[in-house]
């Protein structure tokens, strides 16, 4: 690949930055996973009752997403075209960064913790 960019001097250069590897996609979900199981892992005991079993079973979803990429990333059959880039979409404006985990106090109140989840 880096006798393509070369050749193809700045045009390659732009072209390149405009992709991910498949690793960088899998790792950025990982990471956003985790945090969001985090998130929600530190909330239960911080939220009325009623809502302790919501917020858990976001937790435990958001665990089982980060072990679904997980699994993918080890895959051997993902091994093979792990360092594969592709596209990103004009949309992408690297998603991550613009996450941000609110501060709901320690006594949230369900209304807020309903609107952060949807």
């Amino acid at each position: 690949m880096t006798e393509t960019i070369k050749a193809e001097g700045h045009s390659g250069y732009e072209r390149l930055k405009q992709t991910k590897t498949i690793e960088e996609v899998l790792m950025t979900s990982m990471s956003f996973e985790k945090s969001a199981h985090e998130f929600y892992t530190a909330l239960v005991d911080k939220v009325s009752k009623p809502m302790r079993a919501l917020v858990q079973e976001l937790a435990n979803e958001e665990a089982i997403h980060y072990q679904i990429f997980k699994d993918l990333h080890d895959n051997p059959l993902v091994h093979e075209v792990i360092e594969q880039r592709i596209a990103t979409p004009e949309s992408d404006h690297r998603f991550s960064d613009y996450v941000h985990l609110p501060d709901l106090g320690n006594n949230p109140d369900d209304q807020s913790i309903l609107q952060y989840a949807l």
